[in-house]
Parts: structure tokens; C-alpha cells; sequence
């Protein structure tokens, strides 16, 4: 009998909250030339944790400064949450104390960028602001580069209206509520206005939540089973919406969902046949603008003050030629086909895997999908952003000699969630079982 190799797989995404990236210049700038200097930029996004998206803004920043031969280092730190915006500007705040040659700052909201362009202002440091073109009344920006929050709420409801016609019942789920919000939706709701057919039945704030989404879809689906789309203005809320009409039966029979960020796990969500569409606001290319005007800047020439993207909605028919592989990362069902593929082909046995990741706690991940070759399945219940806290909570648990993985095992901590694949309870014809549980308190 062929022996069976028994490895502990740990799988640790971890997503950094500060991220130091420097690019070399690769083509030699003239002697005038102020950009044969290294810089140093300071970038701040809303959330490192929610999705890619800001993630990639910096590395399209670092693939165009290594093709425009900017020499530059990109400093990366987010506050811990998407509503933290005196931490942000406290971020704001110590890039402008280590003197760095540019501000690259996304507010967390429209209304606390305010004191941090002002800070900046006092510094006499030049600032980029963007993915949203919301401008700022009296501050100085050297370019606004990004994409229009209003017209993507408009392609949403735009590509709606041609794939199911002009009389359905939609909702829309909303993000927390400031200007970011109020463009989204009324970018959704200026081209639903033009098509009477068209009853928009619920529009639940969702707080950008993705379990808040869930629970609104749910709700808006017992009073509207025959809703015809479900439209949300951020890819965490729509992947939300994914789940809950996954779980109800309803997913494209006959409920859609339209989504509005085109992130790694949307994508793959398309690909599945899941989500109907996404629309791609394309971080890469903000990224290679902001990089594109610093050179600018520093060469001395004229930066637009208003930069866009094209925006694309991503369908099933295009999406792997719109969104590179890389982009779009791996799925969960795809990460257990490969855990079920390391058993087939190569006999390994894993009594336990461990992944870190953002909404881990999805049914994707329950007791009865868990290849065979899996016993035990370990992740995080919340915040996969305090990965590195985390870490540091079991290292100081571990004894001398132990394995991390028994370490992580023995320390009980509620921030975990154990799923194990040996069944507890029968499974009848029409009941699965539920996935048996493990809270660590």
C-alpha cells in the first residue's frame, strides 16, 4: 500500500500594513532632469484588508515607474479599518514628518480627506488623490487620477437594462453613507429614472459589509422572491449578495447580481457563473497615472488635473482577456480542487490547513465541500488584516520544541474557526449536515 505523506499545510496570505516597494530606474534620464533623483512617495489607502484593489493601485504605480525609468520608493500603510479616518490622517500626518517628495492619499471618506490635503498644504507637499474625482474646494492638488464613482454606477445599471430588458424589480445595496456612496447609487439610479419599467423595491445600507449584505439580500428576497437584480456599489457587498442568493436558490433563477469593483474574487465569482457582472475600474492603470504625472512634475511639465480610466464591464465572455490571471488570485473552490489534486496525484494527506484570507467564512468552506484528503480546515472568523497580531498572539504561546501548527492548535483564541470534516450528524435526502464547528474561546 502506497504510503501516505501527512503534512500540516499553513497557508498565510498576510496582507502588511505597512508595504516598502522601490523600483529602479531603467532608462537613463537626462542630466536636466529632476526624475533622476529617488524620490519617496507616500501612499495611503482606505483599507488593505477589503479587497485588492488599492493593493494593485500601487503595483500598476511601481510597473510604470520602472518602464518611465522613475526612480522611486512607495511607502504603503492603511489605517486598521475602512472608517478610521483620524488614524488615516495620523498616517497623513508621520509621512509628512519623514519629509517624503509626495502625498498619494485615497481618503476613507470624501469628507475626512479635508484636514489631511490641509496638512499637506502647511508642508508644501505635492498631492495626488484618487481612485474617486470628489474635488476639494480650495485644495491644492497636483492630479486627480482615477475613475468616475457616477458614471461606474451608470455602467452597472446601463449593462442591467440591455442584458434583461426594461421592466424588473431591482434593489440596491448601499455603502456607509457620504459622497462616495451618493455618486455610486446616483450614477445606478440616473439611467434607472429613464426606464419607468423599472421598480427599484429596496435600497438597504450595507455599510460596504459583506455580511450585512448578505443578511439585506436575504430579507429583500422573502419579501421579493421574483427580484430580477441585485445591484452593489462595492465587490465585497456584491460577493455578499452572491452567497445569499447561492444559499436561497435563487442565484440567476431568477435574481442577478451587477457589481461595481471587477476585484480577484468578483472575477472568479464571473467565471464560476455566478455573479452576472462586475465592472472593472482598473486599479493598474490609476496606478501607472500616478506615476506617469510625478514624472511629469518633476520633468517640469503640465499634469492634467483630471485623470480617468476607461471603465469595462466584466462578463463571463471577456473576463480573461480584460483581468489578467494574476489579478485575479484563486478562488476557494479552486483552492480546495488544488488541496483535493495534491491528494490525487502525489498521495499527500493534510490533517489540517490553515488559510488566512478575507470572508473566509463562507459555505464554500463547509464541513461537506472538504476534499477527502483534508481533515481539518482553520481560519480566520474576521479581520484577516490582524494576521501579523495573530501570529504574534500563538509565538508567545508556543513552547520550547512545539510545532507552530500545535501551537496554534493548543492556543485557544476566538479569533479562529475550526471546521472538521468527519461527519457528526446523518445526512438525510433533503437536510445536509451542518458544518461541524469548533469556536476557540
Amino acid at each position: 500500500m502506497k504510503a501516505h505523506r501527512r503534512l500540516t499545510l499553513l497557508l498565510v496570505a498576510v496582507v502588511a500594513l505597512v508595504l516598502v516597494a522601490a523600483t529602479s530606474a531603467l532608462a537613463a534620464p537626462s542630466a536636466s532632469s529632476k526624475s533622476q533623483k529617488k524620490i519617496v512617495v507616500g501612499y495611503t489607502p482606505p483599507t488593505l484588508t477589503i479587497a485588492d484593489f488599492y493593493i494593485n493601485m500601487a503595483r500598476g504605480f511601481m510597473a510604470e515607474a520602472k518602464k518611465i525609468g522613475l526612480d522611486a520608493t512607495v511607502l504603503v500603510k492603511s489605517p486598521s479599518t475602512h472608517a478610521a479616518a483620524a488614524e488615516q490622517l495620523n498616517i497623513v500626518q508621520s509621512y509628512i514628518n519623514r519629509k517624503v517628495d509626495y502625498l498619494w492619499v485615497s481618503p476613507v471618506a470624501y469628507e475626512a480627506g479635508t484636514p489631511m490635503l490641509a496638512a499637506a498644504a502647511r508642508a508644501k507637499i505635492p498631492v495626488i488623490t484618487g481612485p474617486f474625482l470628489n474635488q476639494y474646494k480650495g485644495a491644492k492638488i497636483l492630479t486627480y487620477a482615477g475613475f468616475s464613482e457616477f458614471d461606474n454606477g451608470a455602467l452597472e445599471a446601463n449593462w442591467a437594462i440591455e442584458q434583461y430588458g426594461e421592466t424588473l424589480k431591482v434593489a440596491i445595496l448601499q455603502g456607509a453613507a457620504g459622497q462616495f456612496n451618493s455618486e455610486r447609487v446616483n450614477g445606478i439610479m440616473s439611467v434607472l429614472k429613464k426606464h419607468p419599467g423599472v421598480q427599484v423595491v429596496a435600497k438597504p445600507v450595507c455599510d460596504w459589509d459583506r455580511q450585512k449584505a448578505l443578511d439585506a439580500v436575504s430579507n429583500i428576497m422573502t419579501a421579493h422572491p421574483d427580484l430580477n437584480v441585485v445591484f452593489s456599489v462595492a465587490g465585497d457587498m456584491g460577493m455578499g449578495a452572491v452567497e445569499s442568493l447561492k444559499t436561497s436558490g435563487k442565484l440567476n433563477k431568477p435574481t442577478h447580481v451587477v457589481s461595481f469593483d471587477a476585484s480577484g474574487q468578483e472575477v472568479n465569482s464571473i467565471l464560476r457563473g455566478e455573479m452576472s457582472a462586475s465592472m472593472f475600474n482598473n486599479p493598474l492603470g490609476i496606478g501607472a497615472l500616478v506615476a506617469d504625472s510625478i514624472k511629469a512634475d518633476l520633468d517640469g511639465k503640465s499634469v492634467a488635473a483630471i485623470q480617468k480610466v476607461a471603465l469595462i464591464a466584466v462578463t463571463n465572455a471577456n473576463a480573461k482577456t480584460v483581468v489578467p490571471a494574476w489579478y485575479r488570485g484563486i478562488g476557494k473552490p479552486e483552492f480546495l480542487g488544488v488541496l483535493a489534486d495534491a491528494g490525487r496525484a502525489h498521495g499527500v494527506h493534510f490533517p489540517l490547513v490553515y488559510v488566512e484570507a478575507c470572508a473566509t467564512d463562507t459555505p464554500e468552506f463547509a464541513r461537506e465541500n472538504l476534499p477527502g484528503n483534508v481533515d481539518r480546515l482553520m481560519h480566520i472568523r474576521k479581520g484577516a488584516g490582524k494576521i501579523n497580531l495573530i501570529y504574534g498572539d500563538v509565538r508567545r504561546e508556543q513552547r520550547p520544541g512545539e510545532r507552530f501548527s500545535e501551537s496554534m492548535l493548543r492556543h485557544r483564541t476566538a479569533k479562529f474557526l475550526l471546521i472538521d470534516r468527519v461527519p457528526v450528524e446523518p445526512a438525510t435526502a433533503t437536510v445536509p449536515p451542518a458544518p461541524r464547528r469548533f469556536p476557540w474561546w
